[in-house]
């Protein structure tokens, strides 16, 4: 998180809520937030879709059924969370029904309904509460009262509304660069001050939910582009074009060019991102007919200059970034450590001769290679997926699904350093809101596993609440920071509670990985892909990166797959072993511990 310009914040105090959604809003969507920090990949409304998407599939094209129980699951427990529906007498957990021996009765868990019973009910909820734009009217209005009222108490509360409403915006199509657009001119670059509540409806007025018309303009190499024109529908080539808005950066864009050619292309769009997203779209299918009979032509519509005309405003639109481009790269020092620990692990591999394990290595390097040089979504998440196939030891024959067996290596794996990664988040988010407040904090601690125990002990303990307070009243202008803090500190009281926020974590993690898998069998099967794609592949670049990482290490300790998997169970028998059943009060050692795992 970063703490946005507040120059033109002239009442903070009056306008906490809304600042805290701003600051909320700027964190979910910068491209190296954490992954925990990140926009969900879907809410409540989106997985009920998911489920309608996967009854389609049961119902008429010989999916199996049991493809619909994971995503029935994690629905049910989306809906039991979901604010949205809190206050109401008849939420939509109470049509998940059974009918037996016992009667009619309202369930609590799905594991009990049959098929025919799930589809009842998740059909009834999608048609009662989640037809056209009632979901995000819904969100809306819980946020605008929130925000209007500044009740300062009901931040967690908002915190969870916004998160659900960014997923929601993006899945209606909604560019998420748009956003951090409309969020920048609002409130961090503003033309009038901030100091007032309602100035909330500066952000909701930008959506309207209906498309509008736009012309999106190319800058082409007229001799690369023409050979393929013929193809190609709605779309004008043309050797120049005249000045419409009077804007200075319109003119900027029209007169840069050398010995060039404009291509216009008239598209409906929900935003001008989206306008130009559609229009590269169309021509890259385009190109790619030709390409069909045209092997070795090259262009790619991706990288030329690109602006985009609504009504009388123009504007300019970078080059797209790779959903596997959302990523923050490590140190120049941590990316040598790594180095050194892949070419020792290949060594090691080498020098035991396990079988074909070092071919193994460089197949699972290079499918990383090849999905982050493809600009092909489809193809970025079928290299990364086969990382995890070609590396683990999945059996045809073992007696669960293939995609349980992945779930069985990968989530232990995914879910060791969640508590270490989101304090080494605050960590940085606390040394970059002020200097001086963090080394009081760390003391004299040098070591960066230490730095991160400081922190995490000064959140969590009972010994640092005179302390920890004294800071959130020093940080009113940082209220998302300020939440943070007292989240962690709410939900992590002890060691049963730790155990549990971890292993929510571990099923999200696993629906999120059963969920990469359908779109990849849609990819394999049917040449299809969910809309949400995008977010996805950012998920999914993270766990195969963490994955990676383990598996080096593991092998360059002298491991085999097969031992590394043993020793991972046996962790994970130990961490439920120590955590799961009794509870205990944190102390530094037990903090020292679960940051270790």
């Amino acid at each position: 998180m970063k703490q946005g310009n507040l120059e033109k914040w002239t009442d903070c105090k009056s306008c906490e809520n809304l600042l805290l959604f701003s600051e909320l809003v700027n964190e979910l969507l910068f491209d190296y937030s954490i992954p925990s920090n990140r926009v969900a990949t879907l809410n409540s409304h989106f997985l009920c879709l998911d489920a309608m998407s996967a009854i389609t599939g049961i119902d008429n094209n010989g999916v199996p059924e049991g493809t619909l129980k994971p995503i029935a699951e994690e629905l049910f427990n989306a809906l039991k969370v979901d604010p949205v529906f809190a206050d109401l007498e008849t939420t939509p957990l109470n049509y998940f029904v059974k009918n037996d021996k016992r009667g009619f009765r309202i369930i609590d868990n799905i594991s009990e309904l049959n098929y025919l019973e799930l589809k009842n009910a998740i059909t009834s909820i999608h048609t009662l509460f989640f037809c056209e734009y009632k979901y995000f009217d819904n969100l809306k209005q819980r946020i605008k009262t929130i925000i209007i009222t500044n009740d300062t108490h009901q931040q967690l509360l908002l915190f969870r509304l916004v998160k659900s409403l960014l997923t929601e915006i993006i899945n209606i199509g909604y560019s998420s660069q748009y956003i951090y657009y409309v969020m920048d001119s609002c409130y961090w670059n503003p033309q009038t001050s901030i100091n007032k509540p309602n100035q909330i409806d500066l952000f909701f007025d930008n959506f309207s939910l209906k498309n509008k018309d736009f012309k999106v303009v190319f800058i082409v190499d007229k001799s690369k582009i023409y050979k393929y024109m013929h193809f190609s529908h709605n779309v004008e080539l043309h050797d120049s074009l005249a000045i419409k808005t009077g804007m200075h950066k319109e003119s900027q864009f029209i007169n840069i060019r050398k010995k060039k050619s404009f291509i216009t292309v008239d598209t409906k769009a929900l935003d001008f991102y989206s306008a130009a997203k559609n229009a590269r779209t169309l021509l890259s299918l385009d190109i790619s007919i030709y390409r069909l009979y045209n092997h070795e032509y090259r262009y790619n519509i991706n990288t030329v200059k690109c602006g985009v005309y609504e009504e009388n405003t123009f504007y300019r639109v970078s080059s797209p970034k790779s959903a596997v481009s959302h990523k923050k790269m490590p140190s120049n020092k941590k990316i040598q450590e790594s180095i050194e620990i892949s070419q020792k692990a290949l060594e090691v591999a080498c020098k035991k001769s396990y079988y074909d394990l070092p071919l193994t290595l460089i197949k699972a390097i290079e499918f990383h290679s090849h999905s982050l040089d493809s600009i092909s979504k489809e193809n970025q998440l079928l290299d990364f997926w086969a990382i995890f196939e070609s590396v683990l030891n999945i059996s045809n024959e073992h007696t669960s699904d293939r995609i349980q067996q992945v779930c069985m290596y990968l989530v232990p794996i995914l879910k060791r350093r969640y508590i270490y990664s989101l304090f080494e988040q605050l960590t940085l988010d606390i040394k970059t809101y002020s200097e001086e407040e963090y080394q009081n904090i760390i003391v004299s601690a040098k070591d960066k596993n230490e730095v991160v125990q400081k922190i995490c002990e000064f959140v969590l303990l009972k010994d640092h609440q005179g302390l920890r307070e004294s800071f959130l009243l020093r940080c009113n202008h940082y209220p998302l920071l300020k939440e943070r803090i007292i989240y962690y500190s709410d939900k992590l009281k002890d060691t049963k509670e730790m155990y549990n926020f971890v292993e929510k974590h571990a099923d999200r993690v696993k629906w999120q990985i059963m969920r990469i898998y359908r779109n990849r069998n849609l990819i394999i099967h049917n040449g299809k892909s969910m809309p949400y794609l995008n977010l996805l592949i950012e998920n999914l670049h993270s766990y195969v990166d963490e994955f990676i990482e383990y598996v080096f290490v593991s092998i360059s300790e002298g491991n085999t797959i097969e031992t590394m998997c043993q020793e991972l169970f046996i962790k994970e028998c130990q961490w439920n072993a120590k955590f799961s059943k009794n509870r205990r009060e944190l102390n530094a050692d037990i903090i020292k511990e679960i940051l270790s795992y």
